[in-house]
């Protein structure tokens, strides 16, 4: 098992390498979930976007996923790394899609509500402002109680096991199998894990941005969209919607974590400081720590 500190160092490795990949691919992420609400082209949801709300309209929604993007790293490569202890065989692909899984369902606990505010953000038509998401949240609390930041749960604790389980998975066989670098095979194992869940994706956007301040279950929300829209086939052409931006948005993110992964990983020794345990994002953060203190960005 990781120790506090690893965790500690975790989070903040974590919290470094997400805050940037955030920061980047915000954009995407914005037309994504416009999209996945409305409808319409593409083109045209990003010129209104910027119209109406200026150029940061496209980085709404960043305080949550910042703010928690420690921790959520912090349980996902700690569960990863301590299901692969458990299981041992690290040449073995389906090790790490079990892995990959059990990740998934200790990161839905933060993805939920991080989710929940932030996909409400971005929807929400005022000028963009840091204090947004803060006043998301507590209006939800006040109104919903502190359970009301977990909405959306099921379809994101479905989403995030399984596609936590193909996106190691798929990294892994591209990397044993097919010789890929961990630039290619993090690129494709994220493009291959937001296209097998999307349409789930797509249901849990609409469900926590739709159904706010209701007592609808997610059940009685799929069996509404289903009555709709008269068949499965019906419903799950319009659940691919903003695809696009989420595909352009998960190569190269996903491309960039895995190649630090790997880069760390192989910089630092197994048995240096974790115990015999190799824990990348240590090595990541104590790198980070040295690269910041040389420039002169870390304090005394």
């Amino acid at each position: 098992m990781p120790s506090m500190e690893e965790l500690r160092i975790s989070a903040t490795a974590g919290g470094a390498a997400g805050i940037a990949g955030i920061f980047i691919t915000q954009p995407f992420d914005v037309l994504k979930v416009r999209q996945q609400l409305e409808g319409g082209r593409l083109a045209r949801i990003a010129r209104a976007c910027v119209a109406q709300e200026g150029l940061l309209g496209l980085w709404k929604g960043l305080t949550m996923p910042c703010a928690s993007s420690g921790v959520l790293n912090a349980a996902l490569f700690a569960s990863y790394e301590t299901v692969m202890e458990e299981l041992g065989d690290r040449t073995n692909v389906r090790n790490h899609a079990v892995a990959g899984a059990v990740a998934g369902v200790a990161a839905t606990f933060v993805i939920t509500p991080t989710e929940l505010v932030k996909c409400i953000a971005q929807v929400d038509r005022a000028k963009p402002s840091l204090r947004t998401d803060m006043r998301i949240a507590r209006t939800i609390v006040r109104r919903e109680g502190p359970l009301g930041l977990m909405k959306g749960f099921c379809p994101t604790f479905v989403r995030e096991v399984f596609s936590f389980a193909l996106y190691f998975g798929v990294y892994e066989y591209l990397r044993q199998e097919c010789g890929c670098g961990p630039l290619n095979a993090g690129g494709w194992a994220g493009v291959a894990s937001w296209l097998f869940i999307y349409p789930m994706d797509t249901l849990k956007t609409q469900f926590q941005v739709t159904q706010q301040g209701s007592s609808t279950t997610f059940s009685s929300f799929l069996y509404s969209k289903l009555t709709r829209n008269g068949s499965v086939l019906s419903l799950h052409r319009s659940l691919f919607r903003g695809v696009v931006p989420c595909v352009l948005r998960a190569y190269p993110a996903h491309a960039v974590t895995f190649t630090a992964y790997e880069y760390f990983t192989q910089r630092r020794p197994a048995a240096a400081s974790t115990g015999g345990m190799e824990f990348p994002l240590y090595a990541f953060c104590n790198s980070s720590i040295g690269a910041a203190s040389t420039n002169g960005l870390a304090s005394a």
